[in-house]
């Protein structure tokens, strides 16, 4: 020690000699000294916060019982495992809990502060009554540490959840039943013990929506909560479980049902029409063919979508907030779990949940409705493509406009909603149309197979051929092809004989077609406008019955404004497959 003293009494008596550098190493020192002092003064705030610290439970105490904390409105810190994290309850707010070993207690900002599970964090802010919950809010958070151990849940009864002791704390329930089969977010079960009942609550932005529960018991994990309309002491009510994630049920049945084709959804019963599976639960993946913004009507969301085999409309789903705009969006991959219903002949998976699985933009391709071919139930909810001449001009017809375009023999009715915005004026009797859209149904009267019709959803669905070609100076017929055609053969569109005809616009038109006995076999225009056609022929009679393989001729009688008529003939043949 002596030693020591004397080498600092030496140093204290050295001369100092100022060279070059002395003033840099003045100022280097000014900057230690400056800095030495800023860390003492963060290390004195930092030291006093910690001394401000108090256990969970004595912030959110209540001595009198009266369901009040006793330090409601005053500031206390407090520090802890976060067993909430930020996004699970709220994704917008945050909305968290943190425990300690005393008790555990709900964390709530207006703003988004974010946590992980397991984070050691400090919390300062306002002792807070809220619904009959107690809280910290306008809460401020210290992240201490990341990864730490939670705390394990306390072991409680459905008859223990109904009292205030434990408000906070992570818990859990074993040997627990439920009634409740899909669960879905924003809402209360009932979970019933040996001890009797309690509410366990589903937050919908939590990943639990669409768990299916074991019809047995089971074991919950999760936050002992309350939420009640009570104000006046003792505030006792409304206490509540809330479960955190799918993983904190020991069992559920998500596994057990199995993903299914929409095809095999759509697969009609007995009757013929409804779906086998009516009244049951189904879990189905496909793309958005049909947004809700246009198929919804009133508050519950309805939409059309499609897997690899069929369509199928989804109605009054629940779905996380973060992915609502994406149910306009046609291509994206959604995951449906829901019950099978029928409304109106319309098979729907109705009441269920809804969860995004792709926001890629993945279209699906209509399917082309072959010639002469009527909407059948097959069909229902598909997105398809058919072209004809209109024979019905629109007329009002609920929260939208019907149709009917002649697709060869069957007449296609086409339904335009309100919604879509399409022009209804741009549909003209005689105008030949393409349209693409989805095949509904709307029948009140059973049998429900009737009804059906196209529901184009964008002005792109929809295409004039009419105006594709204008009307020709002389009358003409321009394609009959396939010519032989074979109704036997292995391609739809080689089945039927396509045809294009023009004319002047002011000639009146007769299309019609003949035997090599000079018999009238079918009419396919009848005193039409002129102008430019396209039809087809399946080789069928006026009755719809199939003709004999043999030569027909096909003839265009045209009549001009003079009242002269003239004629253009070619032959058409039926053949049969090779």
């Amino acid at each position: 020690m002596s030693q020591t003293i004397l080498n600092v009494k030496n140093q204290k008596s050295k001369t100092y000699t100022p060279d070059k550098n002395s003033k840099g190493k003045i100022q280097n020192s000014k900057l230690n000294t400056l800095t030495y002092l800023v860390f003492c003064l963060l290390f004195f705030v930092f030291n006093l916060s910690y001394a401000q610290v108090i256990p969970i439970a004595e912030a959110i105490a209540d001595a009198d019982s009266n369901g009040i904390p006793d330090l409601r409105n005053q500031y206390v810190t407090v520090t802890g495992i976060v067993t909430v994290p930020s996004g699970v309850f709220s994704r917008t707010r945050t909305d968290i809990y943190v425990q300690d070993n005393t008790a555990g207690v709900n964390v709530f900002n207006f703003s988004y502060i974010p946590t992980s599970l397991g984070d050691s964090v400090i919390v300062s802010g306002q002792v807070y009554f809220y619904r009959g919950k107690t809280e910290i809010s306008n809460a401020s958070i210290t992240i201490v540490a990341h990864n730490r151990p939670l705390p394990e849940p306390l072991p409680l009864t459905c008859a223990m959840i109904n009292r205030e002791p434990y408000e906070g704390s992570l818990v859990k329930l074993t040997g627990v039943f439920t009634t409740a089969f899909l669960l879905a977010g924003d809402q209360n079960y009932n979970l019933i013990d040996n001890s009797g009942s309690c509410v366990m609550r589903i937050y919908k932005d939590t990943d639990i929506p669409g768990l299916i529960v074991v019809q047995d018991t089971f074991t919950v994990i999760g936050i002992k909560s309350q939420y009640t309309t009570d104000t006046i002491p003792p505030v006792n009510t409304g206490y509540q479980l809330l479960p955190r994630f799918r993983t904190d049920f020991s069992r559920n049945l998500n596994d057990a049902l199995p993903l299914m084709t929409i095809a095999e959804v759509q697969r009609p019963g007995p009757d013929g029409y409804s779906s086998a599976y009516e009244g049951q639960y189904v879990r189905v993946r496909g793309r958005i063919t049909g947004p809700a913004y246009i198929f919804t009507s009133g508050s519950s969301k309805s939409l059309f979508i499609q897997d690899a085999t069929n369509g199928i409309n989804v109605y009054a789903p629940l779905y996380a907030d973060t992915a609502t705009t994406w149910l306009d969006s046609c291509g994206t991959e959604w995951e449906v779990i829901g019950k099978v219903t029928e409304y109106n002949g319309l098979t729907e998976i109705a009441n269920g949940v809804m969860m995004l699985l792709d926001k890629t933009i993945v279209p699906i391709s209509p399917v082309e409705l072959p010639f002469n071919t009527p909407i059948t139930e097959g069909m229902e909810s598909k997105l398809i493509k058919v072209t004809g001449p209109i024979i019905a001009e629109p007329s009002q017809a609920g929260a939208g406009q019907n149709f009917t375009i002649k697709n060869g023999t069957p007449g296609i009715t086409i339904r335009v909603l309100n919604t879509t915005n399409i022009p209804i004026n741009q549909f003209q009797k005689n105008k030949n149309f393409q349209i693409v859209g989805i095949v509904g149904q709307y029948t009140t009267s059973s049998p429900f197979n009737t009804g059906y019709q196209v529901m184009p959803r964008f002005n792109s669905d929809i295409i004039d051929l009419t105006s594709t070609q204008p009307p020709a100076e002389i009358m003409r017929i321009d394609t009959v092809y396939p010519n032989p055609f074979s109704r036997r053969a292995d391609d739809p569109l080689l089945q039927s004989c396509l045809i294009r005809i023009n004319s002047p616009q002011d000639y009146r038109l007769y299309l019609e077609i003949f035997d090599m006995e000079g018999r009238s076999v079918k009419k396919l225009l009848t005193n039409q406008p002129g102008g430019y056609y396209e039809l087809r022929w399946d080789g069928t009679n006026q009755n719809a019955e199939p003709l004999p393989i043999g030569i027909y001729i096909l003839n265009l009688k045209g009549i001009t404004p003079q009242g002269k008529q003239e004629f253009v003939r070619k032959p058409i043949v039926i053949g049969t497959k090779l």
